[in-house]
């Protein structure tokens, strides 16, 4: 068993970042799961890219499914990939990360 840290495990971070929490679909497969398997990204990689999720949807770049070169080249040249890196402790959630790097965006 992989446990970070804060004895989170790989696996628990990437059930935050796809949100089927293990559960598969009616067909018992997702696609989002799988990518990031055989990808193989670690978790601080994981949760920038969770963390970039959010600041695209919640500045309306783009849609679900597009977008991502944009606020990818805005989270660069905005500086907030350095933010991130001096907010990041390993175990943090992606939305704790994201209130430490906006405070009072997010919602609790």
């Amino acid at each position: 068993m992989d446990i970070r840290n804060n004895g989170r495990t790989h696996k628990e971070t990437i059930d935050d970042i796809c949100g089927c929490k293990g559960k598969a679909g009616e067909k018992g497969y997702c696609l989002l799961r799988d990518l990031i398997l055989l990808a193989g990204p670690d978790d601080r990689t994981l949760e920038q890219l969770y963390c970039v999720k959010i600041f695209k949807y919640l500045n309306h770049i783009g849609g679900e499914n597009d977008g991502w070169e944009e606020a990818m080249r805005i989270w660069r040249d905005e500086k907030h990939a350095d933010r991130f890196a001096e907010v990041y402790k390993p175990g943090m959630k992606a939305k704790d990360i994201y209130n430490l790097m906006f405070p009072g965006t997010l919602k609790e």
